[in-house]
């Protein structure tokens, strides 16, 4: 994962459940959705450190909640 904080290039190596987690975020899917797509993956893929990763890295640039309007899967 290539990510540019503050105009600085940085290189991230992810393992295989991580890339399936990260591709998903950022296709914008919903964190349940792109947890599921670390877990085909992997089934030792572990949500919170993957999550984490991504804030920490800096490629996390904005959320956005659900509306009541959207449904729960």
């Amino acid at each position: 994962m290539i990510v540019r904080p503050d105009a600085e290039v940085l290189v991230h190596r992810l393992p295989p459940d991580g890339r399936a987690f990260a591709a998903a975020v950022q296709a914008g899917a919903p964190l349940g959705e792109a947890a599921e797509a670390g877990i085909a993956a992997a089934a030792s893929f572990d949500f919170g450190g993957n999550l984490v990763g991504l804030f920490q890295a800096g490629a996390v640039v904005g959320l956005s909640a659900a509306t009541l309007s959207e449904p729960y899967a």
